[in-house]
This record gives structure tokens, sequence and C-alpha cells, in this order.
């Protein structure tokens, strides 16, 4: 059941050019796991997951830059795969496959559920998720207020984080660089 491959553009197979071999054969698994988004979107995505945390585990095999190339081949970003990367080692695939049978949740359900810590407040607020029928934006709304029960991670953005300045002279230009000019 391999569905067909999406044709590449030539920016994607240049892309693919500058890829490490193991890197490549990742982005060719990665397109067919778009290819597959539907019903079994999650458990897709799960897999998806676990090649992404053995490409980050083996930069000797991958590359140092194998997460950046893919989210640059698949149109994403690098926070978005290691979120994929989060959900799929945080969550067994039985538990995915259990809970999908269940209920259908989102992706984005999934990675929510990854910024809380402890598996216990987690597997409690997935339940909560099904019984309550939460949106995903319900869901990450409730972890970002503290409501979803236990620790978080709670960091959700967009990009890398803003770095602290480290001198004053840093932090001045900072503030200088933020500024409006009138």
């Amino acid at each position: 059941n391999v569905p067909a491959v999406i044709p590449f553009n030539k920016a994607q197979k240049k892309l693919l050019d500058e890829m490490t071999v193991d890197t490549k054969a990742l982005a060719m698994y990665a397109n067919k796991v778009q290819i597959a988004m539907g019903k079994g979107t999650a458990v897709a995505i799960h897999s998806l997951g676990l090649r992404i945390a053995e490409a980050t585990q083996d930069e000797a095999r991958f590359g140092s830059t194998a997460i950046e190339q893919l989210a640059n081949f698949l149109g994403t970003t690098a926070t978005v795969l290691y979120s994929y990367r989060s959900f799929a080692t945080l969550f067994s695939i039985d538990t995915v496959q259990e809970y999908q049978e269940r209920h259908l949740l989102t992706v984005a359900h999934w990675c929510a559920l990854t910024k809380i810590k402890e598996e216990p407040a987690r597997m409690k607020m997935l339940e909560k998720t099904i019984k309550e029928n939460y949106s995903a934006a319900e869901l990450i709304n409730l972890i970002r207020s503290g409501s979803a029960g236990g620790a978080t991670n709670n960091r959700y953005s967009t990009g890398r984080n803003v770095s602290t300045p480290r001198s004053i002279q840093g932090g001045l230009q900072k503030i200088q660089s933020s500024m409006i000019p009138l």
C-alpha cells in the first residue's frame, strides 16, 4: 500500500542533490507520508517522527543539517518536524492506533499533548480531550494557560528562541533595533 511519489519541482530536485544518501531516503519516505494523509495521518506522522528521531541521533549518517534540509524539501519548518519527533517518542504506536480507532485526533492534538511533561498528566489530558471533544486550538489554549494539569514544556514557537543579551551594550542594541523610527 505504498502511495505514489509527488512529482518534484526543480527546487526540490536541487535540495535532494545536496542531501546525504540517508537524508535523501528520509525525504522520499516523508514525501510518501505526505501523500498518505487522511484517516491514517496520525499513524503516518508517528512513523515519520520515529525516522526523524533516528536522523537526529545519527548525524554521521544523515548529516548535521538533515532536519533543516528535510523541512525545506517538504515546505515546512524544522520546528514542525521536531514536534513530530516528540509525538513519536512520547506516545507508542499502539497508543496512537488505539485512540485513533476510538476518536480521530489530529496531529495537532497529539503534538500539543507532548507539551505536558509527565506521562500520567499527559494521558489524563488525552482522555479529557476525547471526553470533552476539544479542538486542537482549545487543547493548546488549555495547555498554555496551565489548566491541563501537571508541568508543561510550554514552548509554542514558530522559530528560534530569542537570546538574552550578554552585555549591557548588547541589550541596548537589541532595544534600539526594535524601536519604531518616528
